[in-house]
């Protein structure tokens, strides 16, 4: 599992009978039983954001949080804040309606592929501008005779079938509104399974956009197990046109939280 080799960090900071620590960087790695990525060399990689699996495995989870990092000199300050600064989190979380993507979706490299002319406007204009990358991106032409309850149905030149739907959440507060959204994407799921067999579709995706991720969230805190199994390829779509895998990228934060 991603998470559970930064664990043996955890236990280490847990045992302690001291409120704060600071241990070099060949320290943690003894710790740990590994080298630490070439990532860890910048401050980044060292900050108490939910979004990065070794912060909350290593020492949010445990209730300590990193004070500060002199790389320079090799050295890492902890200090211990108690389970319940992670808890608060989690409540906060679970209270709010709106939940930003960007919250949970890191930054892609330049080096990442990107939608280029993403339209983020509305609903319509994510739904055309993916539909154009997907053309594109798979060198295959629309086949609207065969588009139904799908959004998208691409014949490869190999005659094999790319489908998808496209979702794009919309920033409502109502909590009403995510229970919708949740049985949109369970629907959605159910289509695209279907469709995938008629057709015998190559590759299966559901693809998502918009600013607020609470719906998507939720389906995931409830039917991840599902996800897992299904053979359809799960994507977001940020603002940027950056293009991320859900099952890669949000799956594991929400567990980390929530399980």
């Amino acid at each position: 599992m991603l998470t559970a080799k930064y664990e043996r960090l955890a236990e280490y900071l847990k045992s302690l009978g001291r409120d704060e620590v600071v241990l070099t960087v060949d320290e943690i790695e003894k710790i740990l039983g590994f080298k630490l990525p070439p990532s860890a060399g910048k401050g980044k990689w060292w900050s108490n954001d939910v979004r990065h699996y070794h912060a909350v495995s290593g020492w949010l989870k445990a209730g300590w949080k990193i004070k500060f990092a002199h790389l320079s000199k090799g050295l890492i300050g902890f200090q211990k804040v108690g389970e319940e600064y992670y808890k608060r989190f989690k409540e906060k979380v679970a209270e709010r309606r709106i939940i930003k993507p960007e919250e949970f979706f890191k930054p892609l490299p330049p080096s990442a592929e990107k939608i280029e002319e993403i339209e983020y406007e509305n609903s319509e204009r994510f739904k055309n501008s993916v539909k154009r990358y997907l053309t594109e991106r798979y060198k295959a032409k629309l086949v609207p005779e065969r588009l139904r309850d799908v959004d998208v149905v691409l014949r490869k030149p190999n005659g094999r079938y790319v489908i998808g739907k496209i979702l794009y959440m919309k920033g409502a507060k109502a909590s009403r509104l995510s229970r919708i959204g949740i049985l949109e994407i369970s629907h959605s799921m159910f289509i695209l399974e279907k469709t995938s067999e008629e057709l015998k579709a190559e590759e299966v995706l559901l693809i998502f956009g918009g600013e607020n991720i609470r719906s998507l969230y939720d389906w995931l805190k409830r039917y991840h197990k599902a996800a897992k199994l299904s053979k359809i390829k799960m994507l977001f779509v940020d603002r940027e046109g950056g293009i991320h895998d859900i099952m890669k990228e949000l799956l594991p934060i929400i567990a980390l939280i929530e399980f």
